[in-house]
C-alpha cells in the first residue's frame, strides 16, 4: 500500500526539484526524503527517478506518479474529512478497507450512510487483505471489506455483497500483442494471477509474460493509461475507464474470473458488538446497494 507520507515526500522533491527542498519544506532530514522514495520505489516496483547525483530527474513512472498523486491524496483527504465529520458520543463502527474499494466503491457507500446518519460515530482504516484480517483478528475493526482472496478462516464470517471479476486491459488504439509486451500484475502468488496464467497457458500453449509486479491496481491502471503494457484488475477500478473508452477490455476466450467484494467479521465478536448492531446492518444495506 503506498504511504502517503512518503508520496507527498516524493511529490514536492519533483515539484521542487530537489530533495533538500522537499527536506527542508517537511522539516525532515534530506537522507528521510531518499529513504520515503525509495520505500515507493520498493512498493511500485518501480523505479520513479534516475538516481543521478546532485540532479533530480523524474522516470517515466515517476512522471506518471507526479500527475496521479495528487488525487490520491486529495481522494484520501476528502475521505478522512468525511469520516470526522461523523462526532456522535456513540461507540465508532470502526470498517477496514481496501485501497481500491476505499477509492472506487465506499465514497458512495459513506456519502448515502452519513446522510441518514450525520451523528453515528465511523471510521475508516485502510490497508491490504492481510493486514485487515490482522485488525479483524485484534479487534481493530468490526468489519473488513477486501476482494475475496481464497482464505477460508473458521473464525471469520464471509458475506459477499457485491459480484464482480477480473479484467485484462489495454488501451483502445492499436498496440502490440500481449505475448509481445506483457501483462502488469499485482503478485505472480496471488490466486487470480495463478489463475489468469493457467488459462491462458491451456488457451494460447504458452506462459503469460509478466511485464511487472506492482503491489497496487491503481498505479497499474495509471500505468496502462500511459501506454505501459496491459493490466489485470477487478473490474470495478477500471468500470468508468472501459465505459467512456479510455481503456478496452482485452477479451481471450476463458471463463471469467472471480474478483468477488466481501465483508469479514469475526464470529467470536459478533454477540459482543450487539450494541454496534444498528450501524452494521444499515451500513451492509449500503454496501449492496453499490
Amino acid at each position: 500500500m503506498i504511504n502517503l507520507i512518503h508520496l507527498r515526500y516524493f511529490l514536492d522533491a519533483a515539484r521542487l526539484g530537489s530533495l533538500s527542498s522537499a527536506a527542508s519544506l517537511h522539516s525532515v532530514s534530506q537522507s528521510a526524503v531518499s529513504q520515503a522514495i525509495r520505500s515507493l520505489e520498493t512498493t511500485l516496483n518501480s523505479q520513479l527517478t534516475t538516481h543521478a547525483r546532485n540532479r533530480f530527474e523524474l522516470t517515466l513512472a515517476g512522471a506518471r506518479l507526479v500527475e496521479v498523486g495528487p488525487s490520491l491524496i486529495e481522494a484520501a483527504a476528502s475521505l478522512e474529512k468525511q469520516i470526522s465529520a461523523t462526532s456522535e458520543d456513540t461507540q465508532p463502527l470502526v470498517i477496514g478497507a481496501t485501497t481500491s474499494l476505499a477509492s472506487a466503491v465506499l465514497p458512495k457507500v459513506i456519502s448515502r450512510y452519513r446522510q441518514r446518519h450525520p451523528r453515528w460515530n465511523l471510521q475508516l482504516k485502510i490497508g491490504n487483505s492481510e493486514a485487515i484480517r490482522s485488525w479483524l483478528a485484534n479487534g481493530e475493526i468490526a468489519l473488513g471489506l477486501i476482494v475475496d482472496d481464497g482464505v477460508n478462516d473458521p473464525q471469520v464470517k464471509k458475506t459477499l455483497f457485491k459480484e464482480n471479476d477480473f479484467v485484462l486491459y489495454g488501451l483502445p488504439k492499436a498496440q502490440p500483442s500481449l505475448g509481445d509486451v506483457g501483462v502488469l500484475v499485482t503478485r505472480r502468488e496471488r490466486p487470480e494471477v495463478k489463475k489468469l496464467m493457467r488459462r491462458y497457458q491451456a488457451k494460447k500453449n504458452q506462459i503469460l509474460p509478466i511485464a511487472m509486479e506492482v503491489v497496487s491496481w491503481e498505479v497499474i491502471r495509471s500505468f496502462v493509461l500511459s501506454g505501459i503494457g496491459y493490466g489485470f484488475s477487478p473490474r470495478y477500478v477500471v468500470e468508468k475507464d472501459l465505459a467512456t473508452n479510455k481503456l478496452k477490455e482485452l477479451r481471450l476466450g476463458f471463463d471469467p474470473i472471480a474478483a468477488n467484494l466481501v465483508a469479514l467479521q469475526m464470529k467470536s465478536s459478533m454477540d459482543a458488538s450487539k450494541r454496534m448492531q444498528p450501524q452494521l446492518i444499515e451500513f451492509f444495506q449500503e454496501l449492496e446497494r453499490g
